[in-house]
């Protein structure tokens, strides 16, 4: 597959976990919930309604493999995608002031082995996935 002019490695069909996200219902307002009388950032006695439970739901959280949301495949970054020539131009400042890459810019050799990637989910604990959080009983 070609991207931004490069060739890169297909990973296949992919599913499309912020759509699976979106499926999942929201749960209701509290019973009591006025949001006219809540306060406004920059108010005295803000509280933003999350933080009441906050610690609680980070420790759900805190065995969910990230992977299992953001997928395990970082896209391909090409700098000079993000950074083009007339970006510089524009800003005043010559191409040539653009930090230079040398060429170990190819990141394929320093890939973590299958191994070390789940030493490293066995070691922060990463056991369960985001659909544990919703459906607990799993």
């Amino acid at each position: 597959m070609e991207r931004f002019g490069r060739v890169v490695k297909s990973l296949g069909p992919q599913p499309d976990l912020a759509k699976q996200l979106r499926r999942i219902p929201l749960q209701p307002r509290p019973k009591g919930f006025d949001s006219s009388q809540s306060c406004f950032p920059g108010e005295e006695g803000f509280e933003p309604q999350w933080t009441g439970d906050y610690l609680e739901l980070v420790n759900r959280q805190a065995h969910t493999d990230p992977d299992s949301i953001f997928g395990s495949q970082v896209p391909a970054c090409d700098l000079e995608d993000i950074f083009p020539n007339h970006l510089f131009r524009e800003a005043g400042m010559p191409p040539s002031k653009k930090l230079k890459r040398s060429d170990s810019g190819d990141w394929e050799l320093d890939a973590l082995a299958r191994t070390e990637v789940l030493e490293y989910k066995r070691r922060m604990g990463h056991t369960k996935t985001w659909k544990d959080l919703v459906d607990p009983a799993k």
